[in-house]
């Protein structure tokens, strides 16, 4: 394709340091840069915050939202609470979308950028799907880097990067246009000990509660996660994520990010595409030529044969975090 003219980005996020949020210098403009190089032709959606500093990006359009603020998911146990950033991504993320006029657009976060634009054509690669587990109209790609199987040597559930999507706009606005997060509240009768949903076991991540806002909307039945290790729905889950999404590499979608986040790295807890289409033969095309001996050598092999010794470091660890991590 020589014309992305049928292509918005969606560029979202905050495009300076702060405290909750560090930032490598000129990333945000290393962004626009390579989706100038990688998508000329399409729209770039600028969705950030009132006070960010956006007059010299080189975007098509910029939307200023109200800050949502930090929301808080938890307290240790002297009621010091602890904060993410849920709902400054659901904002950025929902009110682009809503801009967009193409067909197809791409989320990607303001510390990422794109290495090339190879997402295009693996999103149409994998044809085959169950209708009853099939509630986005095509599949949207996303990446490998932190789409989680596994924490500290065992399972775990509905853990999807959220660095990057491409799909059909409207399916892309499916999965984002979810509620916010209410504060978690103080118990003054539990000072002393960690409060938060699901304590003293491992606190649900911020990718598993995304996932789980935007799959109840088709699924409303599918039980809420109450810690980072609940496989509740888990088999339903894998049928909703082969039917409807692509894990690809980060290396061959292009996508690049920040040192700290490193999207080129491969961890063996993380989905990789050669496990997704292993995935894809067991729920959707029995006929497709996976390879089991190359997930077996690059994935499920180091995986298990790690698992034993992430657990023993777990229980051995002398740090242990507040919310139930090392």
């Amino acid at each position: 394709m020589d014309n992305f003219s049928k292509i918005t980005v969606v560029l979202h996020g905050p495009v300076r340091s702060s405290a909750q949020r560090q930032m490598e210098l000129g990333i945000t403009e290393k962004a626009i840069a390579t989706i100038r190089e990688f998508l000329p032709g399409s729209h770039i959606i600028l969705s950030t915050w009132r006070d960010q500093i956006v007059d010299k990006l080189d975007v098509d359009e910029i939307i200023l939202s109200e800050d949502p603020g930090c929301n808080i998911i938890a307290f240790d146990a002297n009621g010091y609470p602890f904060t993410e950033n849920s709902n400054r991504q659901i904002v950025g993320i929902r009110e682009g979308l809503k801009r967009v006029k193409t067909e197809y657009a791409v989320k990607l976060r303001t510390d990422n950028y794109l290495t090339g634009n190879g997402f295009i054509a693996q999103q149409q690669d994998f044809p085959v799907r169950e209708p009853n587990f099939s509630f986005l109209k095509e599949r949207v790609v996303v990446a490998h880097r932190y789409t989680k199987m596994m924490t500290d040597g065992y399972k775990i559930s509905r853990h999807i990067c959220d660095f990057f999507a491409y799909g059909r706009t409207q399916d892309l606005i499916n999965m984002w246009d979810i509620e916010l997060f209410e504060d978690y509240k103080l118990n003054p009768n539990l000072l002393g000990r960690p409060q938060y949903l699901g304590a003293p076991q491992r606190i649900t991540s911020t990718e598993q509660k995304f996932t789980t806002r935007w799959i109840s909307k088709f699924r409303p039945e599918i039980s809420p996660m109450r810690t980072h290790f609940d496989m509740t729905d888990h088999d339903i889950w894998m049928k909703i994520l082969l039917n409807n999404l692509i894990v690809q590499d980060a290396k061959n979608l292009g996508l690049g990010s920040i040192k700290r986040l490193d999207t080129l790295k491969y961890r063996v807890n993380e989905m990789s595409h050669i496990e997704w289409q292993w995935h894809y033969k067991k729920y959707c095309d029995k006929n497709y030529p996976a390879s089991l001996i190359a997930v077996i050598t690059k994935t499920f092999f180091f995986r298990w044969a790690k698992a034993p010794i992430s657990r023993l470091k777990k229980r051995f660890s002398r740090k242990q975090h507040p919310l139930g991590q090392t």
